[in-house]
């Protein structure tokens, strides 16, 4: 049976899985990214990986029929070039399409990691069967993804779904890593999931957990560390995703009136305090939605969990086979 390989490269991990003709993953492995040593390096420890993982699961790597690449940051689908890598320093720019065919041998296809989650989701995971499916990413970034016709929908030149730079606020808010004021991503990012509940912390009248205190107060939170909380009934960490809930409840608004989508999805690790987020998420989504758009629409948490990237990577590549260097 042939196979292609799907590569998610994270800020601390690379996730890698090998996945068959009939999307079964054939075997997996992730190595640590180690961004700073250069892209280069990483293409070569990436195809290392992938050899040793297709020993490991049977298989000659070198009959690999394409591999996928999920990538933070905006990349062009048509050259396979990374334009801009806010989270990667020094990758702007480099060919990852060109770098990755030639260490594998094969066909490769990229894509922004958001577009391959999204990808992910709609053929494997909370969005199997509906159509089309949009996805928004709340990690220490926020991103999203479209798919329709089993597509991902890219935009004229493959930046499409950039979710987490549309605008909340007018010249107000917090300010963006992008240096706006007021975009999604200053709302919704894992970062702030940490001042917000510092600030609530500091003026709320009840007190959070001691469990909590005593993480806020070492600066070991996490938005997981808040996001459990909450789960566990913390107040503070309750009232921060109720605060974040309206955030992306307006966010999935926008994204409902302008797509249309059948099911909507969160993921990231922001997004893993579940229903204490969406709960408040749909409820103000369908209330600022033209009824008709309300009516048939979900609003559902991220099914594949850290490896939707991963398994759209191994999607595209089934899906997409790119023309080798120097080809054409």
């Amino acid at each position: 049976m042939g196979f292609a390989l799907g590569i998610d490269i994270g800020g601390t991990f690379t996730k890698l899985v090998a996945m068959g003709e009939d999307r079964r993953v054939l075997g997996e492995s992730r190595l640590p990214t180690e961004a700073a040593a250069g892209p280069a390096a990483l293409v070569d420890r990436a195809a290392a990986a992938c050899r040793q993982l297709c020993t490991a699961s049977g298989l000659d790597a070198s009959s690999a029929r394409a591999v996928g690449v999920g990538i933070a940051g905006l990349v062009n689908s048509t050259t396979g070039v990374l334009v801009a890598a806010p989270n990667l320093a020094g990758w702007e720019r480099f060919a990852v399409a060109d770098a990755f065919a030639a260490a594998f041998g094969c066909p490769a296809a990229v894509e922004n990691d958001a577009n391959a989650f999204a990808l992910g989701e709609a053929t494997l995971g909370a969005g199997r069967g509906c159509d089309p499916v949009a996805l928004i990413t709340l990690g220490t970034g926020v991103g999203g993804g479209l798919v329709a016709g089993g597509r991902i929908v890219h935009g004229r030149h493959g930046y499409a779904g950039e979710f987490g730079h549309m605008a909340l606020t007018v010249d107000q808010g917090p300010r963006c890593a992008c240096g706006a004021r007021g975009c999604v991503e200053a709302y919704l990012r894992s970062s702030h999931v940490v001042a917000l509940a510092l600030e609530l912390s500091a003026n709320a009248a009840d007190s959070p957990s001691p469990t909590l205190a005593r993480a806020l107060a070492a600066g070991e939170a996490t938005a997981r560390t808040v996001g459990e909380a909450a789960r566990e009934g913390d107040p503070v960490a309750l009232a921060v995703f109720r605060q974040l809930g309206r955030y992306l409840g307006v966010a999935i608004a926008n994204i409902i009136s302008a797509f249309n989508p059948q099911v909507v999805i969160a993921g990231g690790g922001v997004a893993l305090a579940g229903e204490v987020l969406l709960t408040v998420a749909r409820s103000t989504a369908l209330a600022r939605v033209l009824p008709p758009l309300a009516a048939d629409v979900s609003i559902l948490p991220a099914a594949l969990g850290d490896q939707g990237g991963v398994l759209g990577a191994g999607l595209l590549a089934l899906a997409h086979e790119p023309k080798s260097p120097g080809a054409g």
